[in-house]
């Protein structure tokens, strides 16, 4: 698969695209928040970032707290239930 080789960054001083391209919107929300190459782009983790690579055990869980746990489905039964009728 094709992959864009794009960069945050701008131009850099003396090339011919330097003085013609003006910043997108994109590029300077993107600046605003500090992101002026491809590795802080990367490396970013959003405000609301929850890390869902950790795995806790249910006894070590504490009120509140937002966690991602392990189980193992032991059964698994699918039965026929008929339509209820509506008339």
């Amino acid at each position: 698969m094709p992959h864009s080789t794009a960069t945050l960054a701008p131009p850099k001083p003396g090339s011919k695209a330097s003085a013609a391209t003006p910043k997108t919107a994109t590029q300077k929300a993107l600046e605003k928040l500090g992101l002026k190459r491809d590795i802080d782009l990367a490396l970013h983790l959003p405000l609301r970032y929850e890390d869902e690579t950790r795995i806790t055990k249910l006894r070590d869980a504490r009120e509140g707290d937002s966690i991602q746990i392990e189980g193992r489905v032991t059964d698994c039964e699918v039965s026929f239930r008929p339509a209820a009728s509506w008339w």
